[in-house]
């Protein structure tokens, strides 16, 4: 078919969910069409490029019950291990959390153009990375109240195109929690990790590395084991494919991607 819409009237009794492999700003036709049939649907960050397209889907998501999946998940053993101390309390009230995820793909000229053109993608590095960012600190702390952001354009490609390519979100969590998001395409080498900060401990994380500085442990620094560690979660459209066959609820829904981008949308 070269029309999905043809191919839901003709076949659409024959399949019961739908992986989109598409440009971003397809996603919100065809997601929108496949949550009205009631089928499950799967779609990469991020799932739409507006925050008027992401409080349409997430209405209709919620009402639905179908299993909507972004491929953007929280896998990494880190991700889980800060988890489970946040939940048994060891790092106390947390007070602060800083991520930081950037490239070198627009420094270097390699980044991909339809990453300009914000009518494909909604924006520019905070969009295409703020996702990661966002999704895991709504999993650690909740749904932020408050975000300011300054957004530049280092690059020429980016100037031309009016899109930022370099950015600092501040937001504010539950509880008086604050957070910082640091995103971009043009530093020289790709870093990645997070800081997060408590009044009984801290945790700080690069690439795949864990140190951990807990007041039950004399607060020094270490570095976590592999063997602390907890399994990596399953690949994301495993995962999906699983809670599909098992009727099992998505541990982390595309409902709240969706509230990410109309956040996205508005700084």
């Amino acid at each position: 078919f070269r029309d999905f819409r043809e191919m839901f009237d003709k076949c659409g009794n024959e399949f019961d969910a739908v992986a989109a492999a598409i440009p971003d700003f397809s996603h919100f036709p065809v997601a929108m069409l496949a949550l009205n049939q009631g089928k499950h649907i799967y779609v990469e960050k991020p799932p739409f490029v507006s925050g008027k397209e992401a409080e349409e889907a997430a209405a209709l998501i919620c009402k639905s019950g179908i299993c909507f999946m972004v491929g953007s998940p929280i896998v990494k053993p880190m991700h889980l291990k800060t988890k489970e101390l946040l939940r048994k309390g060891k790092l106390g009230s947390i007070t602060h959390i800083r991520y930081r995820t950037v490239h070198e793909l627009g420094y270097l000229g390699t980044q991909r153009k339809t990453f300009y053109r914000k009518d494909e993608n909604g924006g520019g590095a905070m969009m295409d990375m703020g996702n990661h960012a966002l999704h895991l600190l709504n999993w650690f702390l909740g749904m932020p109240s408050e975000a300011e952001a300054c957004f530049t354009s280092v690059m020429q490609e980016a100037k031309e195109n009016r899109i930022d390519d370099h950015d600092t979100a501040a937001l504010l969590f539950p509880g008086g929690v604050t957070g910082t998001i640091e995103t971009g395409w043009v530093t020289p080498w790709y870093q990645y990790g997070f800081d997060l900060y408590g009044t009984k401990g801290c945790v700080s994380c690069r690439a795949y590395e864990m140190f951990v500085c807990l007041e039950e442990e004399g607060y020094e620094w270490r570095r976590v084991p592999d063997n602390e560690l907890p399994d990596a979660m399953t690949y994301p459209l495993t995962y999906w494919l699983s809670c599909i066959r098992n009727g099992q609820k998505i541990a982390w829904d595309g409902i709240e991607m969706a509230k990410d981008v109309t956040l996205m949308s508005d700084l």
